[in-house]
């Protein structure tokens, strides 16, 4: 019986996560919008693989437009929308913010390409690189009072 609880417990908190981390990139469509596609992007030194996600965000951190990579190397057409002047929410970038762009949750470099969101209907190439996040196996290489500690690093997929 314990298990079973265990068990139960483990699964809501699991799926309890995954719609945080859903609704963490909801993007609220309006009627304003500028397109974005990037032809020649990259993950490290690779073409984007199929599966990536792309998230922009506006100067505020508003999540306003998400696509995910079918074609490798390339993204788009990424829709970034516009804040609705007629409703109280923030939905999205107004014209002269700049769009921060995520490429699976890390932030991405412009390579190429000006990513200032400009007036509704306009189409932007903007090429984007992204570098793995590495995290932590043991204790990384440190010099602390004279004491060496080792440890390694292993790549994020």
């Amino acid at each position: 019986m314990k298990k079973i609880c265990v068990f139960l417990i483990t699964l809501f908190l699991c799926s309890s996560s995954a719609l945080a981390l859903e609704n963490l990139h909801h993007v609220t469509p309006t009627p304003l919008f500028v397109d974005f596609i990037g032809w020649e992007s990259l993950l490290n030194s690779d073409p984007l693989p199929v599966g990536t996600e792309i998230i922009a965000k506006d100067p505020d951190g508003v999540v306003c437009g998400s696509f995910t990579v079918h074609t490798e190397g390339e993204y788009g057409i990424l829709h970034v929308y516009g804040d609705d002047s007629k409703t109280a929410e923030d939905e999205g970038a107004l014209p002269g913010d700049i769009i921060t762009f995520y490429i699976n949750g890390q932030p991405a470099s412009i390579l190429f390409g000006d990513s200032t969101w400009t007036f509704s209907g306009d189409l932007k190439t903007v090429e984007i690189r992204g570098i793995p996040e590495f995290t932590t196996i043991g204790a990384l290489v440190a010099l602390t009072g004279g004491a060496l500690a080792f440890g390694f690093l292993r790549k994020r997929r």
